[in-house]
Parts: structure tokens; C-alpha cells; sequence
């Protein structure tokens, strides 16, 4: 009876698409300005209760012939705004990424607002429209308790869009409450619990905007992937994708192996040149300088 007691309160405070959580890692880099490498990892988290696993499925999901999707948040949440996205691109058909990107971003805005009259105005028989047009007629206090919960109300899902058109490759960010970010200019992105880890990595690596071969493209990818591990709820499968303008290629798993054996070998070589460092820093003769 108390672990009942106790799963109440949780979904009190966490909405039914919070449960299934990918705190997660989703990287996406831009190669020799017509490849997009997008690179996820497989965990899930069930909130309720706190439990990590690796699910059978990739993350990533193709939205069109030159363009996925990965999702980091709710793990359920991207599914109603796939089925709206494909009706929106079957009015409206679009082979440039930012058209696409920004009919994900409509989808995104329009499934949350059906949750937001789900979760907080149907309970006052009220929906968005209701609410604007009856709003001077509301009590105040209602009115500002309502304002104050949609304001705070998180879809919780953090979408990464990759593809490739005839201009070359393009990578968006898609967040709560629908508003878009493009980071084509930079040439690489990453979401979930690992993007900081991720970003170091190209940072460190002197990545160079759209001017990065796809060999090197696909190498730091990975090695951005493997140091986003050491953050939560990020996992240690690898699912790899190469996008490009007239298709999209799963990267097979001996080449995601031998990747691995690159990585393997670029930290080996750090491990000796800290070691090689340290001891130079053991050798520093300092007494000259404080007794000088």
C-alpha cells in the first residue's frame, strides 16, 4: 500500500510522458558540407521506479528520404507529433530541411497544445480557445492560477533534426514551448543528459565547419558519443546514421567496431601523455625560483 501511496505522488508531480525518459545522448555533425553523422545511444529511464535500461531500438527516426529525428526527454512524446509531421508533409511536401524543420516545429507546438488543455484547462471546461475568449469573464485569481500553469508547462521533449538538401546539411533544435534553433553555422550539435560532454569533444578537436571529411566526421562522432557516457542516464550502445540528400545509411556494426578500436587507441595515447606530463611536472626544479 505505501509503494501505491508513493507512485500517486509521482504522478502527481510527473506527467505520464515523463515515466519513460531518455536522459540519453543525440549528436549530429555536419561532413564535408553534404553528409550529416547522427550518432545516438539506446537508454531509456523509467522514472517510476528509478531504472535505467537499453532498449532494442534506435533513437533515431526518419522523418523524410533526407532527414531524421532524435528525441531526447520523453521517450513516448515524439509519437503524436511524427503522426502530425507526416500529415503536414503530405499537404505540403518539402525536400528543404528548414521547411521541414519548421513543419516539425508546428507539429511540436500543436501536440503540445492539446496536452496543455489535457492536462490543465479541460479539468475547468475550458481549451486554449475557450480560455482567450472568456478570460476578462474568469475570476482573476483563476485566471492568473491558469496563466501561471501554462506558462510553467513543459512538453518535456528536446528534438534534434539532421538532414541534407541542395544547399548542403542542416541541423535544428526543437524545444519546449516549440521554439526552434538552427546550428548549421556551427556545424554539429548535441542533446540529452551528454551534450556538454559531446560538445567538448569537437571543440577539442578543432572541428572544422563543414570542411571535416566523413572518415574524421564519423571518428570524433563516436569519440563524442563514448565521452558523453561518463554523463547519467547516457548508454554504452552506439546506433550510427549517415544522412545524406538522396538517402539515409545505418552505419554497419564492424564499422561501429572498428571506430571503437580508434577510440580505444586515441585514449591510450592521452593516458601516456599525462603521464609523460606529470612526471615533467614532478621534475620542475621550483627552489631555484623560491630561494632565489
Amino acid at each position: 500500500m505505501q509503494h501505491s501511496t508513493v507512485s500517486t505522488k509521482l504522478i502527481k508531480y510527473y506527467p505520464l510522458n515523463w515515466l519513460v525518459h531518455n536522459l540519453t545522448i543525440c549528436i549530429a555533425a555536419i561532413c564535408e558540407n553534404k553528409y550529416v553523422v547522427v550518432t545516438t545511444d539506446r537508454m531509456l529511464t523509467l522514472l517510476i521506479p528509478n531504472i535505467e535500461y537499453e532498449a532494442d531500438y534506435q533513437k533515431s527516426v526518419e522523418i523524410a528520404k533526407n532527414c531524421v529525428v532524435a528525441t531526447a526527454g520523453s521517450a513516448i512524446a515524439l509519437t503524436p507529433i511524427l503522426q502530425k509531421v507526416k500529415t503536414l508533409t503530405l499537404q505540403s511536401p518539402a525536400k528543404d530541411i528548414p521547411t521541414l524543420a519548421e513543419q516539425t516545429r508546428l507539429a511540436y507546438e500543436q501536440v503540445r497544445n492539446e496536452k496543455l488543455n489535457e492536462e490543465i484547462l479541460s479539468s475547468y471546461g475550458l481549451n486554449l480557445q475557450s480560455f482567450y475568449q472568456a478570460n476578462m469573464a474568469l475570476n482573476q485569481q483563476l485566471m492568473a492560477l491558469l496563466i501561471q500553469r501554462m506558462q510553467q508547462y513543459n512538453y518535456n521533449l528536446w528534438v534534434l533534426l539532421a538532414g541534407v538538401d541542395d544547399n548542403g546539411g542542416h541541423i535544428f533544435r526543437i524545444e519546449n514551448p516549440a521554439v526552434k534553433y538552427c546550428y548549421d553555422s556551427i556545424g554539429y550539435h548535441a542533446i540529452g543528459s551528454g551534450e556538454i560532454h559531446a560538445a567538448m569533444t569537437f571543440i577539442a578537436n578543432d572541428f572544422k565547419i563543414r570542411d571535416t571529411p566523413l572518415n574524421r566526421g564519423l571518428a570524433l562522432s563516436y569519440e563524442a558519443k563514448r565521452r558523453s557516457e561518463k554523463a547519467q542516464g547516457v548508454g554504452a550502445q552506439t546506433d550510427m546514421t549517415i544522412v545524406m540528400k538522396d538517402g539515409i545509411k545505418r552505419v554497419p556494426d564492424d564499422v561501429i567496431t572498428r571506430l571503437d578500436s580508434i577510440y580505444q587507441k586515441r585514449v591510450e595515447q592521452e593516458k601516456k601523455a599525462v603521464s609523460e606530463a606529470e612526471q615533467m611536472i614532478r621534475d620542475l626544479d621550483l627552489k631555484k625560483i623560491i630561494e632565489a
